[in-house]
């Protein structure tokens, strides 16, 4: 998981990154969301339902 959190702030750091939207558990099993500031919630829940696709997609693959 680091590795993935280290390679999205490389990515914000470097200027390729517009806008971020995610989700996480916390160790008591809480979930949260987040995202950027400078988008509209038309473009958070897209990105959230292109996100829920992917994961769609990858366990039909497997």
């Amino acid at each position: 998981m680091l590795e993935l959190v280290e390679e999205l702030l490389e990515e914000v750091k470097s200027g390729n990154v517009e806008s971020v939207v995610y989700s996480k558990t916390d160790r008591d099993g809480r979930i949260e969301t987040g995202w950027s500031t400078e988008i509209s919630g038309n473009e958070i829940l897209g990105m959230m339902e292109i996100g829920k696709q992917r994961v769609i997609e990858t366990m039909r693959e497997e």
